[in-house]
């Protein structure tokens, strides 16, 4: 009996008490089982007149545990081979190989890890060795033909033909001395393909011919000859993309909007057309122009943009794009005229009569009611003045009791609301009247909030309990809450419910107290001195922030400040922030929605668009000029308030008169 088999097993006997002695598989675990080595079949080639002592191959294995292995010969049914312990392949001693007799031979071989042990078949293919004189192959030059656009990557141009006298086998390669990059060879059967990637597009404009040299062989002999591949022409279509231009909307017919280009590599003649223009607005013309059609114009507020499909042809090939045409607002000069509504321009007084040949004093606030009177605070004169629907001014007389033993009141806001009840901002009282029955013979008159003594503060409660710090300007919101622009305490006041009735007092927007500069949210939106506010038919309120010298607005939802126009003091009409007013004070908003302000130290009212476009209705020198809108001019002007749809009136303060803007 082996040994090696009784030390094993008198060790296994050991293993197995030991562990019967120690208690079981809990204390001593199963120790790793050895595995099999792992041995493929394997294939071999060798030449039929190899010697005993030429190694035909070097059989290879594997051993997952990393034991030494050793190969054996297992079967060898010709009787041909010897395997040695470290897998060595060669004939036996003696023996030989014979291609004609047998082409290929196959053995059974064992690798063994001392353990365990894996079979697998080798074969060993037989080459012919021509014990006569070998002949070369026949390989002549050959010529094939491919056309560009058509022949795709990894497409077979060419099959070689190449023959053997002698039957044999033959393999193509390429000359090494060439360097092919645009196709690929295969050995056995002689077929070039264009390769898979960019350098097999083949393109007649760039390389209409290759050449490539290929060597033929049987193994012993080889035949060089020369492959010639011509790319016939495609036409290519031309070569054509989609676009943009940016055109301002006051541009004419004649005036060249962009100039198509398009290419075409066969250098045909190439033809613009456009396919389709939803709005009929546009021609090529010079063969490339993009024109507006003649008569034709654009409108920025019609259409902001324009998409037209163009088509460019070569005669057989079309390509069709579409260009987008962006329009540009261009601020037009607004027409109008000014004359003067009230008071005389230049003459201050307090003198009741009609129209003109009354008098005012450095007036301050204008409102609007239902049947179309007009009130203005007088605030040099310390009054409030009506102008009834024929143009007579009087005395709107407030009684005593209600201004604290005085008719004088420092009004800068007026507001009548959809309930025929008249807002009046006594300014330096710090509070809110509320004037009900205008058309009855005798008002009544009630301090709505506010402190009953004048006490200025801040403090958000109901009626008189609330605080207000020279309160300025009023308007309605949309849900019929009073807005006060609270200037000395730099926030917009809220009066009334979020349905318009009671005397709550709310902050709207800013920090009570506290001013500055800043858009955002209702926790960080800072102004300056606010001095009034509008709203629009969305529920935007618009403000103006005297102090900051911007026009802010709150959104409808009362969340957050953002700022429409202005920037630092001064005068210049442009866009948003890049424009520039000075001291702004007075705000309203028309059906269109353009804003209009009364930008007192630039003695003008400017007007701004949707866009944020700022533009001057007339000069802002100082003077006092009726007439056209672009001669005219104001001096100081601080409140503004629409007559109806298309007449705006203008308190011109420091004229001491109310004058009218007709649109």
């Amino acid at each position: 009996m082996n040994k090696s088999f009784l030390s094993k097993a008198a060790l296994s006997l050991l293993i197995i008490g030991a562990s019967i002695s120690c208690g079981g598989d809990d204390d001593n675990p199963t120790p790793p089982q050895n595995a099999s080595p792992v041995i493929q079949a394997q294939t071999f080639t060798a030449a039929e007149n190899i010697g005993s002592t030429t190694e035909i191959g070097q059989i290879q294995a594997t051993d997952p545990d990393d034991d030494d292995l050793t190969f054996s010969l297992v079967t060898d049914a010709d009787d041909l081979f010897e395997v040695s312990d470290d897998g060595e392949l060669t004939l036996e001693s003696g023996k030989i190989l014979d291609f004609e007799t047998k082409t290929s031979h196959t053995i059974e071989v064992e690798v063994n890890d001392g353990e365990l042990g894996t079979t697998a078949t080798v074969t060993i293919n037989v080459t012919d060795i021509d014990e006569n004189t070998n002949s070369a192959p026949v390989f002549d030059a050959q010529t094939f033909s491919a056309q560009e656009n058509v022949t795709g990557r990894g497409a077979v141009v060419a099959t070689l033909v190449a023959t053997d006298p002698d039957n044999d086998a033959i393999t193509f390669s390429w000359d090494p001395a060439g360097n092919v990059t645009a196709f690929e060879l295969n050995s056995n059967t002689g077929e070039i393909r264009t390769v898979n990637n960019a350098q097999g597009d083949l393109d007649f404009e760039t390389t209409p011919q290759y050449v490539v040299s290929v060597i033929a062989s049987d193994g012993m002999a080889q035949t060089q000859a020369d492959i010639t591949i011509n790319v016939t022409d495609f036409n290519d279509r031309p070569v054509f993309g989609g676009g943009s231009y940016t055109v301002a909307e006051d541009v004419d017919d004649t005036f060249v909007i962009g100039s198509l280009v398009a290419t075409d590599q066969d250098g045909d003649t190439l033809t613009f057309a456009i396919e389709s223009d939803p709005d009929d607005l546009f021609e090529i013309t010079n063969g490339t122009d993009v024109s507006l059609q003649t008569g034709k114009s654009l409108d920025f507020e019609t259409a902001v943009s324009h998409a037209i499909d163009v088509s460019v042809t070569d005669g057989t090939e079309t390509v069709i794009n579409t260009f987008n045409i962006s329009v540009t607002d261009v601020v037009e000069a607004i027409q109008g005229t000014v004359s003067t509504f009230a008071g005389e321009s230049g003459t201050s007084g307090s003198t009741n009569g009609i129209a003109t040949t009354a008098r005012f004093n450095g007036p301050e606030a204008i409102a609007k009611d239902a049947q179309g009177n007009i009130y203005v605070s007088d605030l040099a004169n310390q009054r409030i003045r009506k102008i009834d629907v024929n143009g007579n001014v009087s005395t709107f007389g407030i009684p005593s009791t209600v201004l604290n033993g005085t008719a004088d009141i420092t009004c800068k806001g007026l507001v009548v609301d959809p309930r025929g009840r008249l807002f009046i901002s006594d300014f330096n009282r710090n509070r809110i009247l509320m004037v009900t029955g205008l058309s009855a013979a005798s008002p009544t008159f009630r301090i709505h909030v506010g402190a009953t003594d004048g006490t200025s503060g801040y403090t958000d409660q109901p009626g008189t309990n609330a605080r207000f710090n020279g309160p300025a300007g009023l308007a309605i919101a949309n849900n019929g809450r009073v807005l006060v622009a609270d200037s000395g305490n730099h926030v917009i006041r809220g009066v009334g419910s979020s349905t318009g009735s009671g005397n709550a007092v709310i902050t709207i927007m800013g920090r009570g107290t506290q001013s500055g500069n800043q858009d955002g949210s209702s926790a960080v939106a800072r102004f300056n001195s606010p001095n009034d506010v509008a709203v629009d038919a969305n529920g935007v309120i618009y403000v103006a922030d005297t102090g900051n010298h911007r026009i802010r607005s709150v959104d409808a939802s009362l969340t957050n400040v953002v700022t429409v126009a202005g920037s630092t003091s001064g005068f210049n009409d442009d866009q948003g922030t890049q424009a520039q007013f000075d001291t702004p004070t007075g705000i309203v908003v028309d059906e269109n929605d353009f804003i209009y302000v009364a930008d007192a130290s630039n003695n003008t009212i400017r007007r701004i668009d949707s866009n944020g476009n700022v533009i001057s209705l007339t000069t802002n020198a100082a003077g006092a000029t009726d007439g056209d809108l672009s001669a005219a001019s104001f001096n100081r002007p601080k409140a503004l308030c629409f007559q109806n749809s298309t007449d705006l009136l203008v308190v011109d303060t420091s004229n001491h008169s109310i004058r009218k803007i007709e649109f």
